[in-house]
Parts: C-alpha cells; structure tokens; sequence
C-alpha cells in the first residue's frame, strides 16, 4: 500500500463516524440501545432474568376492573379510594420504605357521591403516610398546563409544611423516534428556577434515605453515589418540552420488562386485608421495599420502551396471592407496550441498587465507531474483496459479542453505528481499490493470469508494476525445448490425439517451469521457448533455467512411462540455454499484441537445442548462462561450434546436475572427456580416438566426437585449423 493508500483506509472511517453522529442518526443510536436489550436478554439471560426485590408494584390490573368486590363492581376509579386508603394504610404498616403512585386522581367524588366516607379515609391514610415521609404523588404536565392530584390529596400530603417533594413529576424523556429510554431525574421549577427531583429520584431517594445534590460538572449526587446521567440537550419530555441541559437523563436499565417485579393486583390486597394472616402477608412482601401503585391495564398508560425487543411474557414471574386466585393469562406473548409504571419501578432500581446503565457520551461514540471501521477498514485495503468480507463479518460478531458482554456490566457501547461504519468503510474502500489501487493489479493478473505461475503473478500485483509495455532489454535466461521424433508421433496421432498429446506435454513443463520462477513466452508446435528473469527480476535465473530445464527432462522421461504412445516410440526432449541481453515487453501488431521475448539468444538457444543431435546430450548451454551458476552446477565443456546465423564461435556445456550430486563414475567420465578434448584441440588426434574410444559406450558425447577424431588422426586439418565445429545447419 501507498501513503495515499494508508490516508484514504484512515479518512474514510472517520469522514463516515462522523456522518453517523449527526442527529440524523439519533434513531439509529435509539435502536443500538433497544437491541442491546433484545441480545442480552436472549443470548446472556441470566443478567436480566432475577426479579428485581428492591421495588414492588401494586397493580390497577384487568382483575381489578372485572371484580365483583364493592367498590370496584360498575364504578369509575374515582370511586376506589377506600382500596386504595386499606392498601396504603396496610403496606405503611409492614413497613415498607416509600409508596409511590404512577396514579394521579385528579377528581373528587364530593357533590357527586353522598357518601365521601371512602375518599375521607383515602385523604387520612395519605396524611398518615405523609407523616411518616413514606409517600409520593404524582404529576404529569403538557406545556403550561399540568394534571395534578385533587386539591384534598394534595393537602393531605403536602400538611401544614408545605413539603414539595411529596408531589412529585411522572414526566419521561421521549426519543425522536417515540421510543422511552431515559427518564429525567430533577426538574427545573419555572418559578424560581429551582431542581426538583422527579418520581424516580424521589422514591430512590426516600429508600436510601440519602439526600441528593448537583456537583460543578452538572453531575447528580445520591448521597455518596455519583450517578452516571447523560447531558439532555436536544432530548424533549413527553410533553413536549426541552429538558434541562444538566446530566439529568437516567437511561433505564428496564431489565425484562414487567416480568422482573413482584406486581400485586389490588383487588387481590384489598380483599386479603378480610382474611387473619394479612399483616403477615403484607409484611413478608413489602417490608423494606419501595412500592409504585399504577395502572397495569392493556389499554391504559402504555410506554413504547427500549426494552419494545427483548422483554418477556409480561406474567412470566408468578406471585404468591394472598385472596384472588387468578387464572392465567391467555396471551403471554411478549408486548412492546408496557405500563408505565414499570419505567419507574425499574428506574428506582437501577437507582437503589446503584446498577445504573453508562451510556458513552457523543464524542467516545463517534471515536469508537471510527475506530472499529478503521480496523476493518485496514483489513478491506490490505485483502482481497472474499477476505475482506469475511473480516467485515468476523469484525462484526466480535463487536456484537463485546457490545453485549459490556451491556452486562452496565456500559453501553454503540451496536449499529460501528457495524455501519465498518460496512460502508468495506464498500466505499472496494470501490476505491477497484477504481485505484487495484486497477494495475487487475491489469497483471488479466494480462499475466494464463502465462505465469500463481506466485509470480501474485509477486507482480505486490509490486504493483506493470512490466514496461512496448518493450525493455535486459539479460535473461532463455532455453528451446523440442520433442524428439515429433514428426514420427505426429504421423501415427489423428490432430485431437495429437492436439491431446501436445497439452499433457505442455502442462507438465509449464508447471515445471512456473515452479522455478520461470515464464512460458510460447509454445510452437513442439517446440517450448521459456524465460528466466522476466517479468519479475530473479539474481538466479541461470541457475533457475539450467534446473528447471533438468527437471523438464526428467518429468517428461516419467510421462513418456505413463502414457499409452506407440510401441517403440520414446518421449524425449532435448534443450538449448543461452543468457544474454533480450528485449521483452508487449510486442505485436497494433491491433493484437502478446508479452513475449525476442533478441538473438532465442535463436541461439534454438540452434544449441539442434546441436544436441551432434553430440547426442540432451541439454547445452552457452558459457555466459555456465559462468553466472558459479559452482551450484557441475558442467563440462563439450566443444566449440559455430551455429548457423553466427560468425563467432559458440562454447558449449552440458550441465551435469547439482555439483554435490555428481558421482565419482560421472567425474571419471568427465576428467577423461576433457584430456580427450584437450588432446584433440593440441592435434594430438591418436591420444584423442584413444580416450573417446575407452569412452564411447558410456559417454553419447565423447563417441560423437570419435569419428572426427579419427578422420582427422589419418587426415590433419590445416595449419589454420582453429578447433571450431562448423554446424551450418539447423
């Protein structure tokens, strides 16, 4: 990868976190929180599944209303306050820590009822209880207006003190998207601009019987616990109005739902209030606890909440009766509507057990979300398009996994945005390498991908070059292969046969070819032309050719056992090598053009190929290609000759295999060919027939060179004879 490379995987990332972090997005920041909700509680339940002690919910619920029992039996609820005033009076009584009503009664039944009697003993038993600072009404306002408790209730629990806090707001906070997540914990009094604490606060409050206070970083106090509220700006109450700017907004941990408190109907208390062991029953399920009285009925008072995904079946935790035996519900499917009383039982939780979600605040959001695209980011510039899906896809179940495991510690990361980003990373990078970076690399494995090896195409798209087009010179390596006998097989073979026969061939010296680094520049008719150092640059490729061209005789003698040719007939190769400046390129017409090489080598390697059928060896290379082995190759030297299209001799060698390998019959053999060689270039030509006819059994090149010998050894050459072997035939 460039610089220019790095900046776009690093730029891009960023650009999109932040594009991401515009209110735009709030619903989707909205949605990560509901979904963190749906996968705790369904992958980790254990974390949400314990019922939550601290709170007890008493319940206007559908039994409430379909009770026979006086008063409940054809009344309105304004008529239902002796259950309430006998309930009240008998939970304050077993000791329970503070009674909270998600219920306001804005009416009084006097001058409609003749006997106010119940509401008497209502406004008493909330009098009592605000005695013994155990109670808390509730409010809600719209704009200037506000819905409040009737002016008896009010007096009952404010007293002669005038204590504010015994009314306290029910107002939530409500997201863009209409969903609750967060509810306020102080309210700013438009009168004198004093905080008032809300419901929430004001029962957790009284439950731990701490006081609260604001710090300078606009935190909030609960006594010695600094609670981890967000900044509210841009957030609104459900009524409408904006909220206060401080840290005020509690993101409620809301559990399962409905399913993780103790909920009591109140018919079912008013009626166990008749039986003996009621104290006993009340005591044992609210002493110590903090109690919301609210609606619980399908159609009333339903809060469309963060937990809308992942809550249970609203009955799904079975409480112990004490006089109405209720059947179970019909339908205990989960609901995404839940009663609103359970945000603030569940808020007063999260308060009370000092288990408050953490929710990262705007500018960590948008780093961590730059940070997870960044790595997968990296990952789309450095892989493959296949890879770097699959790192996408690993990246984003890594980050879902971590996502949840830190929502069961109560911090909450973003989910969606950081999966987002990561994929619009992973495409708008694609799309810049398709366009960019990769376009030279489309272009290698298009132009390269059916003449070169895997590897060496790969080693060219890491460059990033492609070879210079129209052409460059530089030393290469080259051999000529051809088959022997190729036109006797190509007699006997019908053209598909033959057409057969030649691929099998081929594709066994590709590969060999391919596997020392080489590239196949052309195949013509039986002939193969292979190049060394080329396209990519390779200090060995002498060394490369020679072995390459080694091992190609080798696996064709194998193939030449395995094939079904015809009877007789040997699959054999023979090959010239020559090293030498060669210019190679794109080389054509000008409307069809092939990577190839040219340059006098070729032809040389081509005639040196034909020069094996004189001395009767199966490989010959020049001296340039024998002196850049160094000693990795044993050679000997087999004559001088002068080819056809050449003036200047040509010294010849055949290689002879690793130089560790050699054996001692070979070296003997060698030794001896060169005194007979030697010999025969001193004109002592008796001493050469002598040496090369002790050799001439075991050695094809040494009975080569017998008859000259002799012929010469009864008739000298001339005074100027210079050794050379005129071979002016192809």
């Amino acid at each position: 990868m460039k610089l220019r490379d790095y900046a776009v995987a690093v730029v891009v990332p960023v650009l999109v976190a932040l594009a991401l972090s515009l209110p735009l997005f709030d619903r989707m920041r909205g949605l990560s929180v509901d979904l963190l909700f749906l996968l705790r509680n369904s992958l980790l339940p254990e974390e949400a599944r314990s019922t939550k002690d601290s709170v007890v919910v008493i319940a206007i619920d559908e039994a409430t209303y379909l009770s026979d029992v006086e008063p409940f039996r054809g009344t309105p609820r304004v008529f239902w306050t002796e259950p309430l005033a006998r309930v009240l009076e008998a939970v304050v009584a077993a000791e329970a820590s503070v009674v909270g009503f998600d219920l306001i009664l804005p009416t009084s039944i006097r001058g409609i009822a003749k006997d106010s009697e119940p509401e008497n003993l209502f406004i008493a038993a909330l009098g009592r209880a605000r005695k013994q600072s155990k109670v808390v009404l509730g409010s809600v306002s719209f704009g200037n207006r506000s819905i409040v408790p009737h002016g008896f209730y009010q007096s009952a629990v404010l007293g002669r003190e005038q204590i504010r806090e015994n009314i306290r707001s029910l107002n939530v906070v409500l997201g863009p998207d209409g969903v609750i997540r967060f509810v306020p914990l102080q309210f700013r009094s438009a009168a004198d601009g004093s905080f008032a604490t809300s419901m929430s606060l004001e029962v957790a409050r009284r439950f731990l019987g701490v006081d609260t206070r604001l710090d300078s970083e606009g935190f909030l106090w609960l006594g010695d616990y600094r609670v981890p509220a967000m900044p509210d700006p841009g957030l609104t109450l459900d009524n409408g109005e904006q909220s206060s700017g401080l840290r005020n907004d509690l993101l409620v941990d809301l559990y399962r739902g409905p399913a993780s408190f103790q909920t009591h109907s109140l018919v079912d208390l008013f009626l166990c209030l008749r039986r003996e062991e009621s104290a006993a029953y009340f005591q044992r399920h609210f002493a110590g606890k903090a109690v919301m009285v609210g609606l619980t009925t399908d159609v009333e008072d339903r809060k469309l909440t963060a937990v809308r995904y992942g809550q249970s079946a609203e009955q799904a935790v079975p409480v112990e009766p004490c006089a109405v035996q209720s059947e179970p519900p019909a339908d205990e499917r989960p609901r995404k509507l839940i009663p609103g009383v359970y945000l603030h039982a569940a808020a007063i939780s999260n308060l009370v057990d000092n288990k408050v979600l953490r929710l990262l605040e705007d500018d960590n959001q948008t780093k961590l979300t730059a940070a997870v695209a960044l790595i997968v980011g990296l990952s789309a510039m450095k892989l493959s398009s296949l890879y770097a899906g699959l790192a996408f896809l690993i990246t984003t179940l890594a980050w879902v996994g971590i996502a949840v495991l830190l929502f069961t510690s109560g911090i909450v990361v973003p989910l969606i945005s950081p999966v987002v980003a990561s994929g619009v990373t992973v495409a708008a990078l694609m799309g810049y390498r398709f366009a960019v970076t990769d376009r030279t690399a489309r272009h290698i494995r298009q132009a390269f991908g059916r003449v070169l090896a895997p590897s060496l195409v790969e080693r060219m798209v890491q460059s990033n070059q492609m070879p210079t087009q129209g052409g460059e010179l530089r030393e290469i390596t080259v051999w000529v292969s051809d088959l022997q006998n190729y036109t006797t097989i190509s007699e006997i073979l019908s053209p598909s046969e033959l057409v057969d026969f030649l691929n099998e061939v081929y594709t066994v010296m590709s590969d060999t070819v391919e596997e020392y680094e080489g590239f196949v520049a052309q195949f013509v008719g039986d002939a193969v032309v292979a190049g060394f150092n080329v396209p990519l640059d390779d200090a060995d490729h002498a060394r490369h050719g020679i072995e390459s061209a080694i091992a190609c005789c080798q696996r064709v003698e194998q193939l030449n056992r395995e094939m079904d040719l015809p009877e007789g007939f040997d699959l054999r190769i023979r090959v010239g090598i020559s090293t030498g400046d060669l210019l190679v390129g794109y080389i054509g017409s000008k409307r069809r053009l092939s990577y190839t090489i040219v340059g006098d080598d070729i032809n040389l390697a081509s005639r040196l190929e034909g020069v094996n059928k004189v001395f009767g060896s199966t490989i010959l290379v020049n001296e340039i290609t024998k002196d850049l082995c160094g000693s990795s190759i044993a050679f000997r030297e087999v004559d001088v000759v002068r080819v056809k299209g050449r003036d200047a001799p040509v010294r010849i060698f055949e290689p002879l295999g690793p130089s560790e390998a050699i054996g001692d019959d070979v070296k003997e053999i060698v030794s001896r060919y060169a005194e007979g060689l030697a010999a025969y270039r001193d004109r002592r030509f008796e001493e050469a027939v002598e040496i090369f006819e002790a050799l001439a059994e075991r050695d094809p090149v040494a009975a080569s060179l017998l008859p000259r010998a002799k012929e010469y050894a009864e008739t000298p050459p001339p005074e100027d004879w210079d050794g050379v072997l005129n071979l002016l035939s192809k």
